[in-house]
């Protein structure tokens, strides 16, 4: 019997691990119910749930001298899909020199001296 051997690796047996798909930013909504009553919350509930909205959690604000509660806030999240990203003013600002909103008279006069260095004539070669 005959072996050949050969100068490129074997296959592995084990599978190559896909790289997990990037998760997608989650997205809140805060619902604010100053009448909680079954109506209400129920109604809520289903208004955002139809819109693709998924309930994630109920926090009551009770009051000292009753069981009801006084406040209802309805927590609701969602997967937003990922928009291709445009830069926006804010990337844009950062390219830019940090500007000191604070200027000293020290700052004050540099820039003047940086201003009439940019207004004055340029030398001439023959003086």
């Amino acid at each position: 019997m005959r072996r050949v051997f050969s100068s490129e690796p074997m296959p592995s047996s084990k599978k190559k691990k896909k790289k997990p798909p990037s998760p997608r930013p989650i997205q809140y909504k805060v619902v604010e119910l100053s009448t909680v009553d079954e109506g209400t919350l129920e109604r809520t509930i289903n208004d955002w749930v139809g819109q693709d909205w998924n309930l994630d959690g109920i926090q009551f604000a009770m009051r000292e001298a009753s069981k009801r509660p006084a406040m209802a806030f309805l927590l609701f999240t969602r997967m937003r899909e990922v928009e291709p990203q445009k830069p926006s003013a804010r990337s844009i600002q950062r390219s830019q020199p940090p500007v000191s909103l604070v200027s000293s008279g020290a700052d004050r006069a540099l820039q003047r001296l940086r201003q009439l260095a940019e207004d004055a004539p340029s030398p001439r070669k023959d003086e």
